[in-house]
């Protein structure tokens, strides 16, 4: 009975400090939107991401260029760009009908991530994109991920897709394999938490249960190429060439 006892007090710590990584968050606003992160949490400097992108052209120039609005890690790190981060993309492609979403499921990320392989070969390799899946409450699309970078071995990803009018808000969570059941919680909640401004908040249509038009846009193609690129360009972040250390 003591033993059974004293793993309930485990666990009940346990519980309770995951309860304060998740709650005691600070809230950023970031122009059409605000995301808040836990306690402890940093933001990337833009230089450092500006810098971070133009490595990634020259490691691995055929690959689709990405750019990053946006990056946060554990402050404690010594260097910029360690894991855990969470990187922040804002695609404007057009608003998604609501009748279209769901098509994304079946779409292939694995597909256009194979398609850049040889580009990507001198960074990353066997990179493996689980199915998209759409939460109908949230109007999130999520996805995992993983591969193996070089210099730095295993790494897991969770990324959230927060529909909005103009596109989406793609926000993508990494760490170490080994490390990543610690932090997907983390990743997850900072994922909804991510609010747009009233005017970029998706709103559903009744156009959107029309018939397609001949010549409308696929975009199953169009977000899941953008979705992979923003894959892509989180997975290429962790490499560790042009680290820099942090500032005191």
């Amino acid at each position: 009975m003591k033993i059974i006892k004293h793993c309930y007090i485990i666990g009940f710590i346990f519980l309770l400090n995951l309860s304060t990584v998740l709650h005691a968050r600070q809230l950023y606003q970031k122009g059409d939107f605000s995301i808040s992160l836990p306690d402890g949490w940093v933001e990337i400097p833009s230089d450092v991401i500006d810098a971070y992108e133009k490595e990634i052209a020259r490691l691995a120039p055929n690959a689709p260029a990405q750019h990053c609005d946006y990056g946060f890690q554990l402050g404690s790190a010594d260097n910029w760009f360690e894991y855990p981060y969470i990187l922040v993309q804002i695609k404007n492609i057009g608003r998604i009908p609501e009748s279209q979403i769901e098509k994304l499921e079946g779409y292939s990320v694995q597909e256009s991530l194979d398609k850049h392989k040889s580009d990507l070969s001198t960074v990353l390799s066997n990179v493996q994109a689980g199915k998209m899946y759409y939460d109908k409450t949230s109007r999130i699309i999520w996805l995992r991920i993983e591969a193996n970078v070089v210099d730095v071995g295993p790494i897991s990803g969770l990324s959230g897709m927060i529909l909005t009018e103009k596109g989406f808000i793609q926000v993508s969570g990494c760490s170490l394999k080994s490390d990543y059941s610690t932090y997907e919680p983390v990743f997850r909640a900072t994922v909804m938490s991510v609010t747009p401004s009233s005017e970029l908040v998706y709103k559903p249509k009744w156009s959107d249960s029309l018939p397609p038009a001949v010549s409308s846009i696929d975009w199953s193609k169009v977000a899941g190429k953008a979705i992979a690129g923003a894959i892509i360009a989180g997975l290429v972040a962790l490499l560790s060439g042009l680290r820099r250390k942090k500032k005191e």
